[in-house]
């Protein structure tokens, strides 16, 4: 039916694929008998008719009928396209995540980024439960434990406490945390995101990929902005933390592994500072921080997120947090 060289021509634009010979000798195969060279193969499975095409990723790993559909929204750009989550319900893995059509949002298609680039959901490198470094080791520790700990810390002197916020939070959360430490007298704001890319709001690919690649940031400055929230922007942030003006430090809402914006706040504080991460993987940049706190992924919670086109969407979670 030649969907898939018609995509190659008409939606990705690199002309990758096509009809070769004629009559029944006639094959489907790249011009230059080598891989796929574009970001958006995925696609080509899912308008494939008649399963000639498949994805290795979810090819006989499971039988779609065991499966529960959810539509929920993919966090790994500013884009925000609409997408429909599979999950066992016995198991509640996560097994494949396909587009759902939105014609002002992402049309019929997304970027393979987002569809596989899941695997930290699962993955050892999970963070489980509340960590604490003491004298050199981890600690396990229980939720209520760094309550306790980190409440005394913040009464003791809030003025001296700078939160991060990860924009790969959804809105309700970052508002959750705006009226909880607010009522504590903490005033010190800045967000966690790559500040270069934010401003960007066209894709880079002239398709849908953005180099933002966190979902949320216009969900920041409508929220900082409606609650008249004053707050810092990264540089000024980090000046601060470099002058010892904070005895604590906590960072929130880290998700997957790039985690865009937050090495460079995590490298530039001082070990005078406290550091407290929240994130759902552990990584080598965390050995410097007092706690280490799991955070849910976005597979995990629900909520709303404003995309790069200014878009509210909601988030639906579509499995339950492994680790509550």
């Amino acid at each position: 039916c030649t969907r898939c060289v018609r995509f190659t021509a008409e939606v990705s634009k690199t002309h990758e694929l096509g009809i070769f010979n004629r009559g029944d000798r006639s094959v489907l195969r790249t011009y230059d008998e080598k891989p796929l060279r574009n970001d958006y193969t995925g696609n080509l499975a899912d308008i494939c008719p008649v399963g000639a095409l498949t994805a290795k990723e979810f090819r006989f790993k499971q039988r779609v009928w065991f499966l529960d559909r959810n539509d929920s929204v993919c966090t790994q750009c500013a884009r925000g396209c609409n997408v429909t989550v599979s999950v066992n319900p016995q198991t509640t893995k996560l097994y494949r995540v396909e587009p759902r059509r939105n014609p002002d949002v992402n049309q019929s298609w997304m970027c393979d980024t987002g569809r596989w680039n899941t695997h930290y959901v699962n993955n050892e490198t999970r963070i489980q439960n509340p960590q604490q470094w003491v004298d050199g080791k981890v600690m396990d520790e229980t939720w209520e434990t760094f309550f306790k700990v980190m409440t005394q810390n913040i009464q003791n002197n809030p003025e001296r406490v700078l939160v991060g916020l990860s924009t790969q939070l959804t809105s309700e959360e970052m508002a959750d945390v705006l009226e909880t430490l607010g009522s504590m007298g903490v005033t010190q704001y800045t967000w966690v995101v790559d500040e270069k890319t934010v401003e960007d709001r066209k894709a880079y690919d002239g398709i849908l990929k953005h180099h933002d690649q966190t979902p949320n940031a216009a969900g920041f400055l409508h929220l900082m902005q409606n609650t008249k929230t004053a707050w810092l922007k990264q540089d000024e942030a980090i000046k601060k933390l470099q002058a010892k003006e904070y005895d604590h430090f906590l960072l929130l809402g880290l998700e997957g592994v790039t985690m865009p914006g937050a090495a460079e706040l995590l490298l530039k504080t001082p070990k005078e500072t406290s550091l407290t991460v929240h994130a759902t993987t552990r990584v080598s940049l965390f050995e410097k921080a007092t706690w280490v706190l799991p955070n849910t992924s976005s597979f995990e919670k629900s909520g709303t997120m404003v995309n790069a086109l200014g878009v509210m969407q909601k988030v639906v979670a579509s499995i339950p947090w492994q680790f509550a």
